[in-house]
């Protein structure tokens, strides 16, 4: 249910707010990366099952190698001349600085911060990441479920805030600001569960 999708929480983030240059970055680190495509996708055949496409950008002052492995879709999208935000490990030498199977976004509409989820048999991270961000869109405000005393006597945000920064947070401290409404509201729903259990069985006895 949309429900169920609602409360499907990332497992973690990844930031890709902070770029760096070539220069700036060490041998064997990910980074976030802002860069020009400069030549066209040349496409190689290796055997049945795995072809290389090979591209290059450049950071305005260093060569990026990038090499995509069975993703024709992506590599078909790529243009030359327009800007990217490359994601990924990069591998460094005296000579060239290279990257294998980046996750690459356009600039303008590449976000900072990406949620990343549980992947499943038949939908893998990106995909769930595109119908909760659906899903979201079409709810105009999610209903309240604590009162306002109760919210501000424990500094919590609201539960509509909670839900979409949860999701696609606009910096880590809205993760923190997400993360402790929702949690307290978990544990609120557990004790009022046990309490009332524990009134049941008194009444019983």
């Amino acid at each position: 249910s949309v429900n169920d999708l609602i409360h499907f929480f990332p497992r973690r983030y990844q930031d890709w707010s902070k770029t760096k240059t070539v220069l700036e970055a060490q041998n064997g680190e990910t980074v976030t990366i802002k860069a020009t495509m400069i030549t066209p996708v040349k496409e190689a055949l290796i055997r049945k099952g795995l072809t290389l496409y090979k591209c290059n950008f450049t950071d305005g002052e260093n060569v990026i190698h990038v090499t995509i492995f069975n993703n024709k879709y992506l590599a078909k999208s790529l243009r030359t001349f327009d800007d990217y935000i490359l994601y990924g490990k990069i591998e460094k030498s005296f000579t060239h600085a290279s990257m294998s199977s980046p996750q690459i976004e356009k600039s303008e509409t590449s976000v900072g911060i990406h949620p990343i989820y549980h992947a499943t048999e038949s939908l893998n991270s990106k995909a769930i990441a595109k119908v909760v961000k659906a899903a979201l869109e079409k709810i105009d405000m999610f209903e309240e479920t604590l009162d306002g005393e109760l919210r501000a006597k424990y500094d919590l945000c609201s539960l509509d805030f909670a839900l979409r920064q949860i999701h696609f947070p606009t910096s880590e401290k809205n993760i923190e600001i997400a993360r402790k409404r929702l949690i307290f509201e978990e544990l609120l729903t557990l004790q009022l569960g046990l309490l009332k259990l524990k009134d049941k069985t008194q009444t019983e006895n």
